[in-house]
């Protein structure tokens, strides 16, 4: 699987990557003319958050929000449970944190042996409004 492809990251995207593990950035492989950036509020196309609690989901997720593009995508990994983190995590909270935030779960796939990941997007009819908004929980 070409990681950075199924992700979404191509010549051109402002790329942020929260809290992965190092293999994932390795799995990515070498990105060209891909700006990796931190998320402090400026615009970002690609976002991949990797947590492994309850609470770390919704201290990140409005970071995550408020510096989604209107086009862009965010994902969000989680420990698969055989994976030997602990985690409060499954694809049902993860779906709903991001669904409080006003977007749309669009694709789930597993990472790696370790991780799985859910796709969320900004629905087609808001992204004209979509602007910064206020995505505290």
């Amino acid at each position: 699987m070409d990681l950075a492809r199924t992700f979404g990251i191509r010549e051109g995207t402002r790329l942020a990557v929260v809290d992965a593990p190092v293999r994932f950035r390795d799995d990515l492989g070498p990105l060209i003319n891909v700006e990796h950036v931190e998320l402090d509020g400026s615009p970002v196309d690609c976002i991949a958050v990797f947590v492994k609690s309850r609470d770390e989901l919704a201290a990140r997720l409005g970071d995550a929000g408020r510096a989604l593009v209107a086009d862009g995508s965010l994902w969000v990994a989680w420990p698969k449970q055989m994976s030997g983190y602990a985690t409060d995590l499954s694809a049902d909270v993860v779906q709903a944190a991001g669904r409080r935030l006003g977007l749309l779960d669009v694709r789930r796939l597993s990472v790696n042996e370790g991780w799985t990941a859910m796709r969320f997007i900004v629905r087609m009819e808001d992204r004209s409004a979509w602007t910064k908004r206020s995505f505290d929980e």
